[in-house]
């Protein structure tokens, strides 16, 4: 897997499996030799210099058959987008932010907030609250998408 990122160098790469990182992982490509199924899982990098750092997305990667003992291992499921209203062209997303107070804060704010817009948007546009409270103590992009609810 192969990352091209640009900003004021020097740029630096970590690599991660799953939400954790891959120890010596720090080039711009990952190689995974002799795949198998151990291999399988959510692989995302992050990239930073001196000033700024960014996530990159979850690439998914199921490795069907490990060609040592011919084990299959679960076929993982990425996490499905939400669905397309018919009608529908536009999209409104209300979610929050870090939540350190997390389980004592509450964001059922974003559900009111939902509802307002969508009362006040034409019939073409949908408005969706984004929950991720879960994991909202922690600041880690990968496990808010991961963990995300779309009621």
């Amino acid at each position: 897997m192969t990352v091209t990122a640009s900003g004021p160098p020097p740029l630096t790469y970590k690599w991660r499996k799953n939400g954790v990182d891959i120890p010596g992982a720090t080039l711009n490509t990952l190689t995974l030799n002799s795949a198998g199924a151990a291999d399988s899982g959510g692989y995302s990098v992050i990239v930073r210099n001196a000033t700024d750092l960014v996530g990159s997305d979850t690439a998914h990667l199921a490795v069907l058959t490990d060609g040592a003992n011919d084990t299959k291992p679960e076929q993982i499921v990425a996490p499905s987008p939400l669905s397309q209203p018919t009608g529908v062209d536009s999209l409104v997303l209300v979610t929050h932010g870090w939540e350190p107070l997390q389980p004592f804060a509450s964001v059922s704010w974003i559900n009111e907030m939902v509802k307002a817009i969508q009362i006040k948007v034409p019939v073409n546009w949908k408005a969706a609250p984004f929950h991720w409270e879960s994991v909202a103590a922690v600041p880690n992009p990968d496990l808010a998408i991961d963990e995300a609810v779309f009621p």
